[in-house]
């Protein structure tokens, strides 16, 4: 890696002119940092293409990629492959970076060696009311499977592109990438099997990062089609139990991996569950049934009533 370049910064970036001044703007004024800030423009029918050469003329770290429209699991595909720094970081064209933060995780990272550093950020609404999503903290480095058990065990698992610093040498002799076929959940996916295979592991609680959740890209609207989130589920459940054998990972990962899934499931609401198609919806309340209590499930009132609702719409 160029060790000169302290971070090779990814930004997949499709119709987001609205957004994306106020993202470079926000890397651009980061202090005390070495940066590359590689924008790959997924085929852009508005004027972010344009904003980005502007800015592109008087920043020389700003590299642009330019392909036609394949989807953002492949835009962060194409920046790994040219990322040069010794960090890896990935944010999304509609959000933005704290001044001044990269340096502190930059510092965070240099204390001792890590493969992956998982981050926190704030939650960014329509009315700019933000709230920290915090994790549970893990200082000390340790490997990715006793990593990600831990943070199971406390229920704070989190696999979001933007919440992890990655080794750039890490990420280039890995063998996957992002599911290109997955038009949905691709972060849930690739960060958990990274972690997983990963030896050294831990996180950093300070937030620097704003999520802006009602955004075009916004993680709300890119959960609207729900067949399609569901069925994305179905395969990482897959690729999660095809990776674990491929790696010998063993049965009880692969039951934590299913719980994670069924995190993500009974957070729906009942109208959602009820929208799905009738073999969808029995697959999916049969499987969060299984798997509800896990974990000492049974400790929490409010999954009582949830199993109680789920056992209803059966």
């Amino acid at each position: 890696m160029n060790c000169s370049i302290d971070i090779s910064i990814i930004i997949p970036v499709y119709n987001c002119e609205g957004y994306i001044k106020a993202c470079i703007e926000s890397l651009l004024a980061q202090k005390g940092i070495s940066s590359e800030l590689i924008f790959v423009n997924d085929g852009s029918t508005d004027n972010s293409k344009t904003i980005i050469e502007q800015y592109k003329k008087v920043n020389k770290n700003i590299i642009l990629i330019n392909q036609k429209n394949q989807g953002p699991a492949a835009a962060r595909n194409a920046g790994i492959e040219v990322a040069s720094g010794m960090y890896t970081l990935f944010v999304d064209a509609d959000d933005s970076v704290i001044t001044n933060s990269l340096s502190q995780i930059i510092h965070e990272a240099n204390k001792d060696y890590i493969e992956i550093l998982q981050l926190t950020h704030y939650i960014n609404y329509n009315n700019n009311t933000q709230r920290i999503h915090k994790i549970y903290p893990i200082s000390n480095t340790i490997n990715g499977v006793d990593y990600f058990k831990k943070m199971q065990r406390k229920r704070c698992f989190i696999a979001g592109t933007f919440n992890h610093l990655i080794r750039t040498e890490f990420f280039k002799k890995i063998s996957f990438r992002f599911d290109e076929t997955l038009l949905r959940c691709q972060d849930l996916e690739f960060f958990t099997k990274a972690i997983l295979k990963a030896k050294f592991v831990r996180n950093f609680n300070m937030p620097y990062y704003i999520y802006n959740i009602n955004t075009p890209t916004g993680g709300y609207q890119s959960r609207k089609n729900h067949i399609l989130v569901f069925d994305c589920y179905r395969i990482i459940r897959k690729n999660f139990k095809r990776f674990t054998i491929q790696e010998g990972l063993g049965k009880d990962i692969e039951k934590k991996l299913d719980y994670l899934i069924c995190t993500h499931v009974y957070g729906y609401n009942e109208q959602i569950l009820n929208s799905l198609p009738s073999s969808t919806r029995r697959f999916w309340i049969m499987f969060v049934l299984k798997y509800i209590f896990y974990n000492k499930g049974w400790l929490r009132p409010w999954l009582w009533k949830k199993f109680i609702l789920l056992k209803n719409i059966l």
